[in-house]
């Protein structure tokens, strides 16, 4: 787990606000303003205007400014990297009564070895323990196997029938408008035709490089063709079918048994035969062959992926409502490929009318991606998306903070203990893959009532993810991961002590997260914040299309963030704010 900064910020305003509290018993005393209080910085409607009407073509804002608490408070866990170092902990994994963080190597500041009792660094709950020294954690990242995974299965015969190998799915649109032209200084082609390039290069790659490998086709327009590995017939997806979550699902895994048995190396001519002959035309049964090609992929080992690519919405059979049914639709697709180790990676053609935002959820629930690309560009795209290894399925992580702070800018939903826990689904886990948080301190009034916390004598904060995953084995672990931070009331100190390279990787996930949503002010806000914390500009140029340019790269991609790529946006907004301070 690495920090932004050196320390933890907790203003001096605060504390002495906190005090004041404390000393008023009548409860009058009002809660102090939130940009009084706390690190709130403001962006000028006009900075937001000057390329929000030229680009995006929205109305302009209204006059006024826009805030967005912004500071050093910033953590980073490398998850990717973190699960490649296992160290399995000889001894039995202790958890507070309350908050459930777990016993660490930090716990040994609080722990009572004679009396038995752990009060927990979090929490402060007093937990009645068993250890010995020899015994206590040793290092701040450690593993516990914690069993098997429990498998939500929608068909038990997935399980039964699972291969050795990884699968790997292509659901690739059909519909009318992928035969629309692609021009270049090369030349001229079509949509689909990138499209065949790109998989049949993939095709070549595999069979060199993982020959046991199961490749499985799914193609879709007006209606969904199962044609799996190519070793049988094709299999047409019925109307009633397609518009029926369990009998899609039922059709989809006896299709699996029957054409999902032989590797690339044995189908390669074949797959690419069938690849290179794909027609086009009709509408766009999105959803149902989602379905169809994540039961293909949950044939093969846990780590299978599915990769779909399409150029437009969902308007035929499961999926294609345009209501909240639709992203209940996507998110139990999600779940399921979660539930049974499948990536669900979406590919969508630029210019297109694809509804990223529905289909955002299938990126978060399974560690997949939301990916908008030049067609020209899908080789290297795919490349990069089968060739990426899987460390871990199924993960998830909580992260949790000292009882006097909590998380900033996080869905309430996924927040627990008074939002001082924190629980987010990961799915799939790469080696790059990375979770990143804020967090501030909690209202006076709130820490005024914690009798056992004094912000004057706070010297340092504890913080622990707890990433529970499902290794290459099948089992089930758990890992623990601890640190402590310094506090300091002084803000400078603590920017002066900032790692830019922890700042801007948060303020690229931040934006995209909030870009991919089409929450474009904010993500737009949530930029500039950041630039200034770490690069001290005060005054912004009207004109920010470059910014705006590296907000709607970012928008058109929602995975975890891998930590090569982290620095991009910064650089950006740098490129667009250069030689603008005054």
């Amino acid at each position: 787990m690495e920090a932004a900064s050196s320390y933890a910020y907790v203003s001096k305003r605060k504390v002495r606000h906190v005090n004041r509290f404390k000393k008023h018993q009548n409860g009058n005393l009002h809660e102090e303003s939130r940009s009084r209080s706390r690190s709130v910085e403001r962006v000028s409607s006009r900075d937001l205007n000057a390329f929000s009407q030229q680009d995006l073509k929205l109305p302009p804002l209204p006059p006024g400014d826009y805030e967005q608490e912004v500071d050093t408070n910033v953590m980073a866990v490398k998850v990717g990297k973190e699960l490649e170092k296992r160290v399995l902990s000889s001894g039995d994994l202790i958890r507070c009564s309350k908050c459930k963080a777990a016993l660490s190597i930090v716990s040994k500041e609080t722990m009572n070895f004679a009396d038995n009792v752990w009060r927990c660094e979090f929490c402060h709950t007093a937990n009645k323990i068993v250890i010995s020294k020899d015994k206590f954690p040793e290092s701040s990242s450690l593993d516990y196997a914690i069993g098997v995974a429990d498998e939500v299965k929608l068909d038990e015969r997935v399980e039964e029938s699972k291969d050795s190998d990884i699968n790997v799915v292509f659901a690739i649109d059909v519909s009318g408008s992928m035969d629309e032209m692609v021009r270049s200084a090369s030349g001229s082609t079509t949509r689909i035709q990138c499209v065949r390039s790109a998989i049949n290069k993939q095709l070549d790659t595999l069979r060199d490089s993982s020959p046991n490998v199961k490749v499985g086709l799914v193609f879709f327009n007006g209606s969904v063709i199962i044609y799996g590995d190519c070793s049988q017939k094709e299999e047409y997806v019925s109307w009633d079918v397609a518009t029926e979550f369990a009998s899609l699902v039922e059709f989809s895994v006896a299709s699996a048994g029957k054409c999902m048995k032989k590797s690339v190396k044995e189908q390669h001519d074949t797959l690419a035969r069938n690849v290179s002959s794909m027609y086009v035309g009709g509408g766009t049964a999105l959803g149902p062959a989602l379905l169809a090609a994540t039961c293909l992929a949950a044939r093969g080992k846990k780590g299978s992926k599915v990769l779909i690519c399409t150029d437009g919405m969902a308007n035929t059979g499961l999926g294609s409502n345009g209501g909240s049914s639709d992203k209940t639709y996507y998110e139990s697709v999600g779940k399921y490929a979660r539930s049974m180790g499948v990536a669900v990676t979406v590919v969508s053609i630029v210019d297109s009318e694809c509804r990223l935002d529905l289909l955002s959820p299938l990126a978060i629930l399974t560690g997949g991606s939301v990916i908008k690309v030049d067609p020209q560009n899908l080789t290297e795209t795919f490349s990069s998306v089968v060739g990426e290894s899987t460390l871990a399925t199924n993960a998830e992580v909580k992260l949790f903070l000292h009882k006097s702070l909590e998380f900033r800018n996080e869905d309430d939903k996924q927040m627990e203990e008074m939002k001082t826990v924190l629980c987010k689904p990961l799915g799939n886990l790469a080696t790059d893959a990375v979770v990143t948080f804020e967090y501030h301190p909690k209202s006076s009034k709130e820490l005024a009532a914690m009798s056992d916390v004094d912000l004057e004598k706070l010297d340092s904060l504890p913080f622990q993810a707890q990433i529970q995953y499902t290794g290459p084995d099948e089992n089930r672990y758990l890992k623990v991961i601890t640190s402590t931070q310094f506090v300091t009331n002084d803000k400078a100190e603590a920017r002066k002590a900032a790692r830019p390279e922890i700042v801007s990787m948060h303020a690229k996930i931040k934006t995209a997260e909030l870009a991919s949503k089409k929450d474009l002010t904010r993500a737009m806000t949530n930029a500039v914040v950041y630039a200034r914390l770490t690069t001290n500009v005060q005054e912004y140029q009207k004109d920010l299309e470059k910014l705006y340019g590296a907000i709607q790269q970012e928008s058109q991609t929602t995975h975890l963030i891998p930590d090569s790529q982290s620095d991009s946006l910064i650089v950006e907004i740098n490129h667009a704010l250069k030689g603008k301070k005054k």
